[in-house]
């Protein structure tokens, strides 16, 4: 007969581990949540907070090893590459464009789409239990610097089964009026309706919060060096 612990250990006070623990704690468990910083230290808060499941899609799209390839010495490319030669990096490249093929492509985009697709339901709920990021939910407006760029993201985030608002292409005052702080380098853009924007600081400390609140012991400053096995546990 498998006997289930009573109480779990989770190492890592990110937005992840807190997640998990919040979850664990919903099952029944007494969670202890170890974090070796700050909680939400590094990537967690450092991030820009969107929650967009509409906008999923694998790395390897196709076209993309070669961007990663001519920009190996850009550093302001957007996929860049420290271009240090060595043995993993080759190999990286190399498996990179082996599943940068348009099959894989969207099969990735499809397993991605159907492993969010419950995001919104998730952190609703999250909302209605007092853990609130301040979302802003109205979409992502794409900037282009030209009318074919533009064209060009449309067509990809259509493919993609994203919420493009129905006036599709926007260019000029219209572009314009939906946010003024755009410069005169963007030309033309369209709007994905639904995704949501929250302060990734603000999410990490309320969910810390709703966590305390049901019991959890959250300790930071207390960094795990290895993890030993024993008879009782671990």
């Amino acid at each position: 007969m498998t006997r289930f612990p009573s109480s779990v250990l989770v190492v890592g006070g990110g937005v992840v581990g807190l997640a998990c623990a919040h979850y664990l704690g919903g099952a029944g468990l007494k969670v202890t949540v170890l974090e070796r910083d700050r909680l939400g230290s590094g990537a967690s808060r450092g991030n820009a907070g969107e929650v967009c499941p509409d906008l999923v899609e694998p790395l390897g799209a196709p076209g993309v090893a070669t961007k990663a390839l001519t920009g190996l010495f850009r550093p302001t490319s957007p996929l860049w590459i420290n271009p240090v030669p060595s043995p993993p990096l080759l190999r990286f490249l190399a498996r990179l464009g082996l599943s940068s093929t348009a099959r894989r492509y969207r099969a990735g985009a499809a397993s991605l789409a159907a492993l969010a697709e419950d995001t919104f339901a998730l952190f609703e709920e999250l909302e209605a239990l007092g853990v609130d990021g301040g979302a802003e939910k109205d979409g992502f407006l794409f900037a282009y610097p030209s009318d074919r760029d533009a064209a060009h993201g449309l067509a990809g985030f259509r493919r993609l089964g994203a919420p493009v608002a129905r006036e599709g292409l926007l260019s000029g005052a219209a572009l314009a009026e939906l946010e003024p702080a755009l410069g005169p380098v963007a030309r033309a853009g369209f709007l994905v309706e639904r995704q949501w924007s929250l302060d990734p600081g603000q999410f990490v400390d309320a969910l810390a919060g709703r966590l305390r609140r049901g019991g959890a012991e959250l300790v930071e400053g207390a960094r795990v060096t290895a993890v030993r096995e024993s008879p009782g546990g671990v």
